[in-house]
């Protein structure tokens, strides 16, 4: 008995490439593409061609495609908003800005409340450095919808323009961002209601749920309620964050002085019990870092001639294309400045090796904690983006030289080169989205010094 071909109709090849152009963009690419050669099954082309336009950008970061598909979206008719501000994303994603207004403003013209392309016109206004226009941004989009992601939003950039300064505006950024909890599935039994005269004396579990440069930035505030406000502090790792842990325990495996109150409790292990229960973020309700003494362990950097170098963030990370440096920008620098430079970039390419071997830059084993404290420690100093190596460094003590790109994260605030969080850091700031010059200039001045 012979099989039956079972033939798709291309209306139905276009949904299955939408489904799937989450999780598999490479694939939904092909399928779209065979769509668009095919010319048939009643597909409106200019539907078609949007889809293929973001999924060819997520697939493999193909501007020049991308850009491809929005243009015939918009010639073969397309007059929906969301092409205009998928455009506008890929624009920004070549650094073409002025590009990506114009994009936005098409679409706003046809829908002024478009949610999607307010929330592309508040990150245009982040990456040219507008940070009150993304401010006003924001608020129109709660205004349009309240909800836990737009609070959050609001929270941050309330965060941003207050400069890490405890006002109100510190203080309404911190309790709308804590907004976003609203979001979780994971509800605490005894959730913290944000007066701190409840902490005193108390036992009180903190749980992770932030990044590894996230969790290092806040150690002052837990070393804070141990030692000045005499409460048991235990740190509850959530299975992914265990990793997080053996940080926190490097930094301080060495101190005699700090911690002797606080616990590390890791997901293999059961969750005792408390009196009080709060996410790592909501400890900005006890005020500023630049309240909260910030000791680091107590290690002692050595003080060579030499800096460590980090370049490249997490590539998972959302800001990550902005935050890092292109490794092609730096090798003139790098060939220049190669007998003062250790490597502390994790997971290099094997170009990337090649070309720091060749340069004559060290480059120590840094695949453990441990490993990278004491490279750290045997340093003059660190020259690194937005990443946790910096996080790490600043709490044991070393200085850094970090490179704050123009769509800045809220703890840096929006201008100075100083910050609460760390004494011995010296921010860099970005003059416009895609420049690179001016880090470079003051990273060859530091090391040069």
């Amino acid at each position: 008995m012979g099989s039956t071909a079972v033939r798709i109709d291309n209306r139905s090849l276009y949904e299955i490439a939408s489904i799937i152009g989450e999780y598999k963009p490479d694939v939904s690419v092909q399928i779209l593409e065979n769509v668009i050669s095919s010319g048939t099954g009643g597909v409106v082309d200019a539907e078609l061609y949007n889809a293929l336009g973001v999924a060819r950008l997520k697939a493999n970061g193909d501007i020049a495609g991308s850009l491809d598909a929005y243009e015939k979206a918009i010639a073969a008719g397309g007059s929906d908003p969301q092409v205009y501000a998928n455009q506008a994303y890929a624009k920004m994603w070549n650094y073409d800005l002025s590009g990506a207004f114009e994009s936005l403003y098409n679409a706003l013209a046809l829908n002024d409340k478009h949610e999607d392309a307010l929330v592309k016109l508040y990150t245009a206004y982040f990456h040219s450095g507008q940070y009150f226009k993304a401010y006003q941004t924001q608020q129109k989009l709660i205004s349009i919808t309240d909800n836990p992601y737009n609070r959050q939003g609001l929270g941050l950039t309330e965060l941003l323009l207050s400069n890490m300064t405890y006002d109100g505006l510190f203080q309404l950024g911190v309790e709308n961002f804590i907004h976003r909890l609203g979001m979780r599935t994971a509800k605490l039994a005894n959730p913290w209601r944000g007066d701190a005269r409840e902490l005193k004396g108390k036992v009180i579990n903190v749980y992770l749920e932030q990044g590894l440069g996230d969790v290092v930035m806040f150690v002052p505030y837990l070393d804070y309620l141990s030692e000045e406000m005499g409460c048991h502090v235990r740190v509850i790792s959530r299975g992914e964050h265990d990793a997080h842990l053996d940080a926190l325990a490097q930094i301080y495996k060495d101190s005699t002085d700090v911690w002797c109150e606080t616990e590390l409790i890791y997901s293999k292990d059961s969750i005792p019990s408390c009196d009080i229960e709060m996410w790592l973020f909501e400890l900005l309700r006890l005020g500023v870092p630049g309240k909260i003494v910030n000791r680091g362990s107590g290690l002692e950097v050595s003080g060579n001639a030499k800096f460590g170098l980090v370049w490249r963030g997490n590539p998972k990370h959302p800001n990550d294309r902005w935050r890092s440096i292109p490794f092609s920008v730096l090798e003139s620098f790098i060939e220049k400045n190669s007998d003062k430079l250790v490597c502390l970039q994790d997971s290099l390419k094997p170009s990337e090796e090649l070309f720091l071997k060749n340069s004559g830059v060290e480059i120590p084993d840094v695949s453990t904690f441990e490993k990278l404290s004491v490279s750290i420690c045997s340093l003059k100093g660190v020259l690194s983006i937005d990443s946790f190596v910096g996080h790490f460094a600043g709490n044991l003590g070393c200085p850094v030289n970090l490179f704050v790109p123009v769509n800045t994260d809220w703890r840096w605030g929006y201008h100075g080169s100083t910050t609460p969080w760390y004494s011995n850091h010296k921010l860099v700031r970005q003059k416009c989205i895609g420049e690179w010059e001016g880090v470079l200039n003051e990273w060859t001045k530091t090391i040069n010094d």
